[in-house]
């Protein structure tokens, strides 16, 4: 990928395609990619820069 942001978009609708896989109705989904914008820790250390990989899932309720 060519930026952090363009695979953190990528990762979101990957798992957000799974979900909907899972029976999850895409219209209770909506997915975002940060990249390295919105650290959980420094961006100091492999170990660290490790913990920033992640995504983060928040599924809305019906009629929401």
């Amino acid at each position: 990928f060519p930026s952090n942001w363009e695979l953190s978009g990528a990762r979101s609708g990957s798992i957000a395609r799974l979900l909907e896989e899972f029976g999850i109705a895409s219209e209770r989904m909506e997915i975002a990619g940060y990249g390295d914008t919105r650290p959980k820790v420094p961006n100091d250390t492999p170990e660290l820069r490790r913990l920033n990989r992640r995504i983060d899932i928040l599924i809305k309720p019906t009629g929401y």
